[in-house]
């Protein structure tokens, strides 16, 4: 086995992790909004924490890369992890949103997110900025409006468009992390588009 291979198989168990955090828009939408803000509140600052730890305290460091050092790209050895910001998006989007929208826009860069780099690793043969390719962006698009679907309350053709803008949130070259930026300003987007539908 090459070390291409090895890198594959080692982002696609980086993504299945990833894809687990798919249980905070499906507990969100079953649970209380104030249980399910305290709950996250509480994991997110204790998430955030050790994350910092993990920069600032040499043994811990070495504890966690023992342990998990596999699963974290070369930028996040000395930045905080996709999970810290995953979970702060979550915070947020649950925070400003309204339900359905908080849960779509979360199912989008968690699915979204992971089918993006497994196909982009796997099929990816046009390449794009930033290290991204058509095949990876076109797999984001498709996965994260299937996501959606079940969702009540949104409209199909705005969790298209969402999709859509999601997409090119995810496709640009902020310098924030996608995990946050995805979330959060597609949010905003479906905001507006609620507000103009309703009106």
């Amino acid at each position: 086995m090459n070390t291409g291979k090895k890198g594959i198989i080692w982002e696609v168990l980086r993504k299945l992790v990833h894809l687990g955090a798919l249980v905070i828009p499906i507990l969100y939408w079953f649970l209380p909004w104030k249980f399910s803000i305290t709950v996250l509140s509480l994991v997110t600052f204790g998430v955030v924490i050790a994350d910092a730890s993990r920069l600032i305290h040499t043994p811990f460091t070495r504890f966690i890369y023992r342990k998990v050092g596999r699963l974290l790209r070369r930028h996040e050895y000395k930045k905080f992890t996709g999970a810290s910001y995953i979970l702060t998006a979550s915070l947020l989007v649950i925070l400003v949103f309204p339900k359905p929208i908080a849960v779509t826009v979360l199912v989008y860069i968690i699915v979204g997110d992971t089918a993006a780099s497994i196909f982009g690793k796997l099929f990816g043969r046009t390449k794009l900025a930033k290290g991204k390719s058509l095949e990876g962006s076109l797999a984001f698009l498709t996965f994260a409006f299937l996501a959606s679907v079940p969702v009540p309350y949104v409209p199909t053709t705005t969790k298209f468009l969402g999709a859509m803008f999601a997409t090119v949130v995810e496709f640009l070259p902020l310098k924030l992390d996608d995990n946050l930026t995805v979330p959060i300003l597609t949010g905003l987007f479906l905001k507006i588009i609620a507000g103009i539908l309703a009106g």
